[in-house]
């Protein structure tokens, strides 16, 4: 929801306030007390708010702005790579997805996956948008074992692929 809010006309002027040093730290206060008193918060709400913290600095933030309005629109998401799998038939491919990612939901991995039909799946049971943070050792072991037990692409025909679509 706040990505969808950030797409709205203006928000490009309601960030700045969002995004001040007071707010900033009232937040890492919040997050403090929190610990305190034994509760912590999930590594999504962390990681967003570290990013947001980035979001004092003008370019950084135009660049967000700009992005996130390519892509995302407050209805929902605009574009998605489906129409492009076909090009990574013949590519190693992984896809790591945390089953409780609130941002991008373990179906679109599911889809991509479907649509991909050399790819590897797997999903973190335990794990957000950020698996690698979740679940670092699982995370490191599945990568090792793709990259132990796959074999590179053969990109010789893959250009061809690309001018023939």
């Amino acid at each position: 929801m706040l990505l969808r809010a950030a797409t709205l006309p203006g928000s490009e002027l309601i960030l700045p306030l969002l995004a001040t040093t007071r707010v900033l730290d009232a937040g890492a206060k919040a997050a403090g007390l929190l610990g305190r008193l034994g509760l912590h918060l999930p590594t999504d709400v962390e990681e967003i708010a570290r990013g947001h913290s980035t979001l004092s600095d003008g370019e950084a933030r135009a660049a967000f702005v700009h992005t996130l309005r390519a892509v995302v629109e407050p209805g929902g998401q605009r574009i998605d790579a489906s129409n492009r799998l076909y090009l990574a038939e013949h590519l190693p491919f992984l896809l790591m997805w945390g089953e409780r990612d609130s941002i991008i939901p373990v179906s679109h991995g599911r889809a991509a996956h479907e649509q991909a039909p050399g790819s590897r799946f797997e999903v973190f049971a335990h794990s957000g948008h950020f698996p690698q943070l979740d679940e670092p050792d699982r995370f490191l072991d599945v990568l090792i074992d793709f990259l132990d037990t796959t074999d590179p692409a053969d990109l010789g025909a893959w250009p061809q692929r690309l001018t023939s679509s």
